[in-house]
């Protein structure tokens, strides 16, 4: 291959390249541009509409109800010794843990 040659070879792919890509460049935009735009649907007629007046009413929305509520789970506590309680450290409700201290005797 003649070296000499080379140079005008690479300079001529180049610009075949260039003008290829300028072109297709140029292509899309134009066929970018020329698509029709979607049209808009006009809204069909309207439908009729019910319309009701809220007004503020001073009613209670509490229901009742009868039952029997029972706990999910119970014990039975008693003391090893007789006596009477002195004090007790706990509500009726509350959450205990085990070995904790809730009342105790004279």
């Amino acid at each position: 291959m003649n070296y000499k040659m080379a140079p005008k070879l690479w300079s001529h792919l180049m610009n075949h390249q260039i003008k290829t890509a300028a072109l297709s460049t140029i292509a899309l935009s134009l066929l970018g541009c020329n698509q029709a735009q979607p049209q808009v649907e006009e809204p069909s007629a309207s439908r009729p509409v019910q319309v009701i007046e809220v007004n503020e009413r001073n009613e209670e929305l509490n229901k009742s109800f009868s039952g029997i509520v029972k706990a999910k789970e119970t014990a039975s506590l008693s003391f090893r010794v007789p006596g009477t309680v002195e004090s007790v450290f706990v509500n009726k409700g509350s959450v205990v843990e085990k070995g904790q201290v809730i009342a105790t005797l004279d």
